[in-house]
């Protein structure tokens, strides 16, 4: 059985968090770890295979943290693995 939560943001930047949260439930529905979870991202979309991105994969898969250009990009991935 599978459990939903539904949760309206208050603002703009709990939207953000609460789409990081599902984001990365995805990968993880998926079977995904963090180290496949930054090696896959890496492979998919080029601009996250420097150091900092590197980094800032891992404080994202941490929760550490929430923008929306980050978002978009693990949403295209996500989609691109789902094509697969």
């Amino acid at each position: 059985m599978k459990k939903s939560i539904c949760i309206v943001p208050f603002d703009d930047a709990m939207a953000v968090r609460i789409n990081a949260a599902r984001i990365i439930n995805a990968f993880r529905t998926k079977g995904f770890g963090r180290d496949a979870f930054v090696q896959v991202v890496g492979e998919i979309n080029e601009d996250y295979k420097c150091f900092d991105s590197v980094k800032m994969l891992y404080r994202f898969w941490d929760g550490r943290l929430y923008q929306e250009q980050v978002n978009i990009d693990l949403d295209i991935v996500l989609s691109q693995l789902k094509a697969e």
